[in-house]
């Protein structure tokens, strides 16, 4: 069995971000894994986002940077570790003359 963890979940402020309040309630099987931050979903997010950066209209194009400035932005805070592949994507975008500000 993988490890699973049941909590609650109270919304305590709302806005951009807003905020929760996070209390567990049990913890079921065995956690040996290393578990995965909201950084390195996101990342994996990103890589998807990126590739389709190429390949779409410049209105969705804008989107994808609204998307991809918003995800860099978790992942610094909350994968630190990912920032060198951070940085490489950054700098492949401005290489192809793509704004990131």
């Amino acid at each position: 069995m993988s490890c699973i963890f049941v909590a609650k979940c109270k919304l305590t402020a709302l806005g951009n971000p807003s905020e929760f309040l996070l209390s567990f309630i049990s913890e079921m099987g065995e956690c040996k894994e290393k578990s995965l931050s909201r950084g390195d979903g996101l990342f994996v997010d990103l890589l998807v986002h990126i590739t389709r950066v190429d390949i779409v209209s410049k209105d969705e194009r804008d989107k994808l940077f609204e998307i991809i400035k918003y995800e860099t932005e978790v992942i610094r805070r909350t994968a630190p570790y990912l920032e060198p592949f951070l940085k490489r994507i950054e700098d492949s975008l401005r290489s192809k003359g793509y704004k990131l500000e």
